[in-house]
């Protein structure tokens, strides 16, 4: 067996180093490709309704009628539509109730960095309610929705349309509450 001598020592402890750090460079360039959503412009969409209207919302979608009401309660309610197509043909949150706000851009980097998949998750815990979907952000590209996400801040959960990654673990605690933060709460 060769003993490596000082200098082999310190050329190998270069040589890894550099490694390393070529592997944390590449790491960092490709973590953009991770991202749910391609965007240049961001719309926040804001509903409060009341305790009373959730109830209602929610029997009237259970009595399968096909309005307004029944859009609405798709909307606050539920994880549908199922596609953009469907959401771009019948569904402006602005015409049910929601407020909408367009996202200044210098908030996007970090939009980026909160809709990203990460292999982690530190949220150990399932949610305890039924999702009413208070926010809802779409994504646009060049003028045109590629992406949405409905968001409930109470139960942490979400539905996402048009998202270019997997999604199993959004609604870490903590990137909930910075999102949060960048939405006004």
């Amino acid at each position: 067996m060769h003993k490596l001598g000082l200098g082999e020592l310190r050329e190998h402890f270069i040589l890894g180093s550099l490694l390393m750090l070529c592997l944390g460079l590449l790491n960092s360039c490709t973590s953009a490709s991770k991202s749910y959503f391609d965007f240049d412009e961001v719309i926040h969409y804001h509903y409060e309704p009341s305790d009373t209207a959730v109830f209602t919302l929610y029997q009237h979608y259970n009595s399968r009628k096909n309005d307004s009401l029944a859009k609405l309660a798709t909307i606050l309610l539920k994880d549908a539509p199922s596609t953009l197509s469907a959401w771009q043909s019948g569904y402006r949150p602005s015409d049910y109730g929601y407020k909408a706000m367009r996202l200044r851009s210098e908030l996007y980097p970090e939009l980026n960095e909160i809709f990203a998949y990460s292999p982690e998750n530190d949220s150990l815990w399932a949610a305890a309610c039924e999702p009413i979907y208070r926010d809802i952000l779409i994504f646009k590209k060049r003028g045109e929705i590629n992406g949405l996400a409905k968001l409930c801040f109470q139960c942490n959960e979400h539905f996402f349309l048009g998202n270019q990654q997997r999604t199993e673990n959004f609604g870490r605690s903590s990137n909930m509450r910075r999102l949060k933060r960048i939405l006004g709460y």
